[in-house]
């Protein structure tokens, strides 16, 4: 009797153990897809208040302040050269203006630009090291201060806009002013683009993550 009552619970048992291991990968894939869909509704759910802060609290700010004054100071001493040419030998041949005067405003101008201008720069290429996107934001603020600098002759007419030779739309006037403030544009953004990189390699500006 004995005998079969360790028989029956040798069988019993078996038994158990053998329905727990048929079940058990159920049960523990269950707990895995729960982990995983928690980790995904995790990752949707935007950065708390907190992590904003920290992403543009005050230390991002001390970094743009470093970004607005090494672009006004490169920016400023890149376009000076220019500027003196322009300002004193180019735009007094063709209107009437103080050289020294506007020499000046351009370049108190061009540090207010290349100061902005480097903020924008480091929160747009980031930890990026593509040279296309660096060049894109580079060409894009030079065209913009390029157009917004063209001076249209008086004899321009309007409606549709026609100024003369050689392509009626742009006379040869307007084209040299775009091909000399195009110069002076690229020339500016480009030092300061160049400064940034510098500092931000040196680690003495951080990059944007």
């Amino acid at each position: 009797m004995r005998s079969l009552r360790y028989l029956l619970c040798c069988c019993m048992l078996c038994g158990v153990t053998q329905a727990f291991l048929v079940q058990s990968p159920s049960r523990s894939m269950s707990w895995r897809r729960s982990a995983s869909k928690d980790e995904e509704a995790s990752q949707l759910q935007p950065p708390s208040d907190n992590e904003q802060d920290n992403k543009f609290g005050f230390f991002q700010r001390i970094e743009s302040v470093k970004c607005l004054v090494v672009g006004a100071v490169t920016g400023s001493i890149a376009l000076a050269p220019f500027a003196l040419l322009h300002d004193l030998l180019l735009v007094p041949s063709m209107i009437d203006s103080s050289g020294l005067a506007q020499f000046e405003f351009d370049t108190d101008a061009a540090a207010v630009q290349s100061g902005l201008f480097a903020i924008v720069y480091r929160y747009c290429i980031r930890t990026d090291t593509n040279s296309q996107l660096q060049d894109g934001v580079v060409g894009a603020f030079a065209i913009t201060r390029t157009l917004s600098r063209i001076v249209l002759p008086s004899s321009c007419s309007a409606i549709p806009l026609y100024c003369g030779p050689p392509l009626g739309y742009l006379d040869w006037g307007v084209l040299g002013q775009l091909a000399v403030n195009g110069v002076e544009s690229m020339a500016m953004f480009m030092a300061t683009s160049s400064a940034l990189n510098y500092c931000m390699e040196r680690r003495i500006i951080s990059k944007f993550d």
